[in-house]
């Protein structure tokens, strides 16, 4: 993907049109409209706009929360890009009760010895030691 390699901006672009046609063709609510905005919302995180990141990644995720479920991998993984934009954000209390959420849903679906479980816990612990 263009954001992997630091091509924010193009990244932006491509994933803007795709969005519009996502939306025009299946519609707000639809698993792929859903992932699309996802990505958008990540390069927004990574290019630095976190309030923009934070706002679309709240709106995916009450969308998945009712569409998908909350125990869903895609909505989990939405919640930890949420913590990921409070974390580097600095926002440290919110970051870590996000982050918390993500590890118990990360326990009860995919165990304590899967690598998400595990990523999420390694970011919950950094984000308590800041969060004091």
């Amino acid at each position: 993907m263009l954001r992997d390699i630091g091509q924010e901006s193009e990244a932006e672009q491509e994933l803007d049109t795709i969005r519009e046609t996502a939306q025009r063709v299946w519609g707000e609510n639809h698993l792929y409209t859903l992932d699309i905005r996802y990505e958008l919302a990540r390069t927004w995180r990574v290019a630095g706009a976190h309030g923009r990141a934070e706002d679309e990644l709240r709106d995916v995720l009450r969308r998945q929360v009712r569409v998908l479920g909350p125990r869903h991998p895609q909505t989990i993984a939405t919640r930890y890009e949420i913590a990921r934009v409070l974390e580097e954000r600095s926002l440290w209390d919110q970051a870590c009760r996000e982050y918390h959420a993500v590890l118990e849903l990360y326990l009860a679906t995919c165990g304590p010895d899967h690598p998400q479980t595990k990523r999420a816990e390694e970011h919950h612990r950094r984000a308590s030691l800041q969060a004091r």
